[in-house]
């Protein structure tokens, strides 16, 4: 199954809240309306927003202002692309120039903030009690992670523990933020159904680090290859590696040595060994889809999962 079809249940959720982004990112002010033509929009694979509307199906939850929650995800997940290419000084994203390589760090960080605060102000609009209060947690967490990840850049001796609270933080926590407004949605809460919770935690864990495996081995993403080693981030491939050649491997990864560094990874299996961390999340995700009976949702959702498991983009 494609990634086309996979979304195919949810089609016309996605193409409403594309509209509801178009709408929204837009302003009158002729800098802002530049700023967009180099924001690839619409471009990205809406990957939360995907997730957000096949779990509400798969859930039962039929909510007229999903959209609208989703477009505010789509804003609020650029705002820190956004940010992260302005810290990283990176030079592509999703195949093209990035906004700071266009503008300077200067305009994109406004250019990121009014896309934060135009998430939030969409989202302050759809009238439901305790959804900004997701948001808003969600916002505090991500910024935690994105310290916790700055304070460990060239920290060699960085241990799982400490890789894994910052993934969590940074990136899983904005698949729960999904599963938490679900659960909010359908009535209930963590207390009464944890599973829910559980199963966008791990399914964020799974995206991060396979995320981490793209930057070493694929070189199709639209960005930078070994972007995390320019940037001193020390992702699980190379905790792992570090565990078994911490001299060669500190050297290499000081000094940039890529080439050395695949072959390192090669004879040490650490694709396979970071693969069999992600089977671990993986089994509790097919558990929880396996509590459900079968549906167009359900099948959907099994299949995103082995998409950001193996894709090579």
């Amino acid at each position: 199954m494609n990634y086309r079809e996979i979304q195919q249940p949810v089609s016309d959720l996605l193409a409403a809240s594309d509209e509801i982004l178009k709408k929204e990112i837009g302003g009158r002010i002729e800098l802002i309306q530049k700023l967009q033509s180099r924001t690839p929009i619409l471009k990205g694979k809406k990957i939360r927003s995907t997730f957000l509307f096949l779990l509400a199906g798969l859930n039962d939850v039929a909510f007229a202002d999903l959209p609208a929650i989703a477009a505010s995800f789509e804003m609020f997940h650029l705002s820190s692309l956004i940010h992260d290419d302005i810290m990283d000084n990176s030079q592509w994203r999703r195949g093209e120039k990035t906004v700071n390589s266009h503008f300077g760090s200067t305009l994109s960080v406004l250019w990121g903030d009014y896309l934060y605060i135009n998430s939030l102000n969409l989202v302050n609009k759809v009238p439901c009690q305790g959804l900004m209060s997701i948001l808003v947690d969600t916002s505090r967490q991500m910024v935690e992670g994105q310290i916790m990840d700055f304070g460990n850049n060239f920290n060699y001796d960085i241990n799982l523990d400490t890789y894994f609270s910052t993934i969590r933080s940074k990136t899983a926590v904005l698949f729960v933020a999904a599963a938490r407004i679900v659960a909010l949605l359908k009535g209930t809460s963590p207390a009464t159904d944890p599973a829910l919770e559980n199963f966008g935690d791990r399914f964020g864990m799974i995206f991060q680090i396979s995320d981490d495996l793209l930057d070493i081995f694929s070189g199709n993403t639209g960005k930078d290859q070994f972007r995390d080693v320019q940037e001193g981030k020390i992702t699980l491939p190379y905790i792992l590696l570090l565990k078994k050649e911490p001299e060669k491997t500190r050297l290499c990864l000081t000094e940039n040595r890529t080439s050395e560094l695949l072959e390192l990874l090669s004879i040490h299996h650490i694709q396979t060994e970071s693969r069999a961390v992600i089977e671990k999340y993986l089994h509790d995700c097919r558990d929880y889809l396996a509590s459900f009976p079968t549906s167009p949702f359900r099948d959907s959702l099994h299949h995103l999962i082995d998409f950001i498991c193996h894709r090579d983009f």
